[in-house]
């Protein structure tokens, strides 16, 4: 309700009413003349919405929009599931992009609520993983953070009813939807191979969950490769790439916490409020009341949080929306092991407050 009531208030206040908007279609790259254009190259939602509109269409522009590189083709799974919201088109794809964005936000919670209730706790702290502030930008411009998260806890889910092969499918549409959920795959790896080694468990259904999401992955890119003549993996991107542990933190904690402008301060707050429920999540890590699944998820993810990097600095406003996938496992872990939930629900969603407020009124 809350997404859907941003949606509908941002749509007026600086979308004058077009749902194209929440694209994002830069002038320099987009040229479609049914969508609103800023000035400049635009925001990634414009790929999106090419993808959506013809997901095997691998021309350099397709739909009004040209690639800057194809390093975009790779995160194939929120388009494919707007594409497959608006019957391949036949529902305009400006509506599918959002609509797939609430829908999604409202199975976040849903589904949460469902692994709780199975683990004997109140289904309403399932409203805590919808909660982070950096869905707010997700939605404000059609970006692929709802659609991976929830792809994720299927998975979760599926884990834990023991339907493996469910689970390992849900986790190849998590990586096809961003890549750096790849960091999954060699957590749960280690896992397996580790108790395998030790002869505490034998080979299984369960090790689909590591072996078929890099084939998805692999299979993808070898698509696109026909398509494009390049790998997408391996194309220039100046904007992201992974670097030490902990590097990309340290090395911008001096202009996070310098800046005491009401927008830094705002910044400052969600910056601690993500740690501090990393931080809190990871004390959870040896409670039994935390499937062993969940806990080698959780420390694939929290690996790229603090090695993902980009050219302007992961931890910026726009960017801890990519944190979305550990903040919310953290904020489940912390539900299955009974700890006191209420006071990090209440930071996030003070934070949340501010943001969601910040982008009705910033295009």
């Amino acid at each position: 309700m809350v997404a859907l009531l941003f949606v509908l208030v941002r749509l007026w206040s600086v979308g004058e009413g077009d749902i194209g908007s929440f694209v994002g279609a830069g002038d320099l790259l987009s040229s479609r003349s049914s969508l609103p254009l800023e000035s400049g190259p635009g925001y990634d939602g414009q790929f999106y919405y090419r993808m959506a509109s013809s997901p095997l269409d691998f021309e350099a522009s397709s739909n009004g929009v040209t690639l800057d590189s194809e390093v975009r083709l790779q995160r194939i799974g929120y388009p494919a599931v707007t594409w497959l919201v608006t019957l391949g088109g036949a529902i305009p794809v400006t509506l599918g992009l959002v609509a797939v964005n609430v829908i999604g936000m409202g199975l976040i919670a849903g589904i949460g609520a469902t692994l709780l209730r199975l683990r004997g706790r109140d289904p309403w702290w399932g409203l805590a993983l919808a909660s982070y502030y950096g869905f707010a930008f997700t939605i404000a411009k059609n970006l692929t953070e709802i659609t991976e998260v929830t792809f994720l806890l299927l998975a979760v889910l599926a884990a834990h009813r023991h339907k493996w092969l469910s689970a390992a499918l849900a986790l190849c549409a998590v990586v096809l939807t961003r890549e750096s959920a790849m960091f999954i795959v060699p957590a749960v790896a280690a896992w397996r191979l580790w108790l395998v080694a030790r002869r505490k468990v034998a080979l299984s259904t369960v090790d689909l969950t590591w072996v078929l999401p890099p084939v998805a992955f692999g299979v993808w890119q070898l698509v696109v490769r026909g398509g494009t003549g390049r790998f997408p993996l391996t194309a220039p991107y100046r904007h992201s790439s992974f670097n030490v542990p902990g590097w990309p933190l340290a090395n911008q904690l001096k202009d996070v916490f310098t800046d005491w402008s009401a927008g830094g301060i705002v910044h400052m707050a969600e910056v601690v409020v993500l740690l501090a429920v990393l931080v809190y999540g990871a004390t959870t890590l040896g409670d039994r009341a935390v499937e062993p699944f969940v806990r080698v998820v959780f420390i694939g993810l929290a690996v790229a949080c603090l090695s993902l990097d980009v050219l302007d600095g992961v931890w910026t406003i726009r960017s801890l929306r990519m944190f979305s996938d550990v903040f919310v496992v953290a904020m489940m872990m912390l539900a299955l092991a009974r700890r006191r939930v209420l006071v990090p629900l209440l930071a996030t969603s003070a934070v949340s407050l501010t943001t969601y407020g910040w982008l009705i009124t910033q295009l």
